[in-house]
């Protein structure tokens, strides 16, 4: 792969071809058959169009298979106009949509995904030629996990909530969740918003382990939004902390049903005994036909005593969703449970840092640029876990790091994987 070093930026370099690392994210246009994959470039994400001279682009890379995924054609770069700020750019967690409702605008693809330069944006893309070509159409300025999604005509919404500084895990200005909505495929946007859907000061940041060192903590931002394919009502499913009581995060959801007002949060996760454990990021996916909503998430109900160990946990509903108690019965999904995995410089201990993840100071003594420091870095458990819908299953992907290896040190630690499971419809 050709390079070149950056200037006055030692340890950074722009490439004229880039790979993809990490937060994988997958479409279909149900009409064409086509499939659209997207995923984050190595970082930093910066390029040279032709490896010269010439100013260095943003590179957002999405792939495409028209024989449902036998081959992937050459990605093409969604984000080609977009300029670089500064060396260190890079590109974070992607959603890919098609537009599958009937009439104008199907088989339109938006891509979004968050620009973290020396702020952090949200840039959402289109293309109407089948992933061939494609026109960035919104830029969101100064926030942090937009994610892009479709309702039934043919309004394309990015969430979204502002932040201080997302690229180093600072926590949101405010608690308030926003929408931008384009009812023209792109060409306009409005902006509406749904106050206080996380209830404590915008705080999504917890300590999750009361044994881990204290980088043991997650770093939220927005949450799972879905949208019923039958009526066009939208699911919000994030966690937050108890208004009152307990530093332990929920689950919660709320339902958008009349285009106006949000529901009150309705808790999703259940505390057997009482006992108050860590429940964070949830997906969320809805039947097709709108009868009934999936969410799942990560628990530590299985180890109330140490909070450390973590299980997938699930929980279904029958639409409309009427009551509090919606969600009395929850299931676990991952068979086991399994801990944490670290990035961090220490090689001997407990807890050891999993490689794939690269501590902040190498043992080499270089720098990781976009990595923590200390002796554990700050880690997102499955920062963007899935769940896609079926007419007869639900499909969901997770991280898990149940399975071990041994180091070239003679350490044997966990290892993290990824995780799928087909789950059916209740009848």
């Amino acid at each position: 792969m050709p390079f070149r070093a950056t200037s006055g930026r030692p340890g950074y370099f722009a490439t004229t071809n880039m790979g993809d690392v990490a937060d994988p994210a997958l479409a279909r246009d149900n009409t064409s058959g086509a499939l659209y994959f997207a995923a984050d470039t190595q970082r930093p994400s910066v390029y040279y169009p032709n490896g010269t001279n010439q100013p260095g682009r943003i590179y957002a890379p999405v792939w495409r298979s028209i024989n449902n995924g036998d081959s992937v054609q050459a990605p093409v770069n969604a984000s080609a106009s977009l300029t670089n700020q500064s060396w260190s750019d890079i590109t974070d967690g992607p959603v890919v949509v098609v537009d599958n409702f009937p009439g104008t605008g199907q088989g339109d693809v938006y891509l979004s995904f968050a620009w973290l330069h020396p702020q952090s944006d949200i840039i959402l893309c289109r293309s109407t030629n089948g992933g061939l070509d494609w026109q960035i159409i919104q830029q969101i300025t100064n926030v942090c996990r937009g994610n892009v999604f479709m309702t039934t005509n043919h309004e394309v919404c990015v969430g979204w909530q502002p932040v201080q500084d997302c690229a180093h895990g600072l926590q949101p200005y405010t608690n308030t969740f926003y929408i931008d909505r384009s009812t023209n495929r792109g060409v306009s946007f409005y902006t509406t918003n749904v106050t206080h859907l996380v209830s404590n000061g915008g705080t999504n940041k917890f300590t999750r382990s009361i044994t881990a060192p204290a980088d043991d903590q997650f770093f939220g931002g927005v949450g799972s939004l879905a949208v019923n394919p039958a009526n066009g009502y939208l699911y919000y499913a994030y966690y937050d902390k108890p208004a009152t009581g307990t530093n332990r995060p929920n689950i919660y959801l709320r339902q958008l049903t009349n285009g106006v007002d949000w529901t009150d949060p309705i808790q999703v996760n259940v505390e057997p005994g009482g006992i108050a454990t860590d429940q964070w990021q949830p997906t969320v996916a809805v039947k097709p036909d709108g009868t009934r909503l999936f969410i799942a998430w990560y628990d530590r109900r299985d180890d109330s005593t140490n909070h450390f160990l973590i299980r997938v946990y699930g929980a279904f509903a029958t639409l409309p969703i009427t009551s509090t108690n919606a969600f009395t019965t929850n299931f676990p999904v991952s068979t086991v449970s399994f801990p944490p995995v670290f990035a961090g410089s220490t090689m001997t201990g407990t807890n050891q840092f999993d490689p794939v993840y690269p501590p902040g100071v190498r043992n080499d003594g270089t720098n990781c640029p976009t990595c923590g420091n200390g002796i554990y870095s700050p880690y997102t458990m499955g920062d963007f876990n899935r769940a896609f819908s079926g007419t007869n299953c639900v499909y969901h992907t997770w991280g898990d790091n149940r399975n071990t290896y041994t180091a070239t040190n003679g350490f044997t630690r966990n290892q993290a994987d990824v995780r799928f499971i087909r789950v059916s419809w209740p009848h």
